[in-house]
């Protein structure tokens, strides 16, 4: 029997940035249904979130995140899946455009701990 390659991410941080449109993020994982981000995107407008989040294992290898952000603020539905396997990240973000979705991917780096630079968010 093999083991599986997913790694529980919670007390962990992910460092990614799409593809797609080059944007950086660092996301912590508070506990098992908490995590928050930082968008490093625009290092002189730093956005910051803490987001509820759903998990579903889709196989051995792959784990899907899913969210729905404030509409107040951005209104945005998201999903990332990590395929831990390969190492990369696919996201998909629906009311950013009027009539499609943004479909991105980006390979991924796990870190340990809450531990972030000065001026980011991390977990209380």
């Amino acid at each position: 029997m093999s083991r599986s390659p997913i790694v529980d991410l919670v007390g962990k941080q992910i460092h990614h940035t799409w593809d797609q449109n080059g944007m950086s993020f660092v996301s912590v994982f508070c506990d098992e249904t908490t995590f928050v981000w930082n968008d490093l995107s625009d290092p002189e407008n730093m956005v910051t979130g803490t987001e509820t989040y759903g998990k579903m294992q889709l196989s051995d290898e792959i784990v899907m995140y899913n969210w729905k952000e404030s509409p107040e603020e951005r209104n945005f539905g998201i999903t990332w899946t990590f395929n831990f396997d390969t190492g990369i990240v696919y996201g998909i973000i629906v009311n950013v455009f009027p009539n499609s979705n943004l479909e991105l991917t980006a390979p991924f780096e796990i870190v340990n701990g809450f531990d972030v630079p000065e001026g980011y968010i991390t977990c209380d």
